[in-house]
């Protein structure tokens, strides 16, 4: 099955599996799986800046600055105002 058979409603709560997914994967210390779910949240729901903020910190822990910026900025343009993503 596609995105297109589910609601809006469904495709929501798969972001938010896949974000609490990733964030039991970050725990895990299972960086490239917690980075892979969070990608997966952010492909269902772009406008989850958090998620944005997550890999963005997932990636500078291990020195992919660039790729860090790129999620921050990411964030940034999702949601203006959250902290996290300056």
């Amino acid at each position: 099955l596609g995105l297109e058979s589910l609601t809006d409603a469904d495709i929501l709560e798969a972001a938010k599996v896949a974000y609490r997914r990733a964030t039991e994967l970050e725990a895990a210390g299972k960086v490239s799986e917690a980075l892979a779910a969070y990608a997966e949240s952010a492909k269902l729901n772009p406008a989850n800046a958090e998620t944005y903020c997550r890999r963005g910190h997932l990636l500078l822990e291990e020195m992919r600055t660039a790729e860090a910026l790129a999620e921050f900025e990411k964030a940034i343009a999702a949601a203006p105002g959250l902290a996290n993503g300056y």
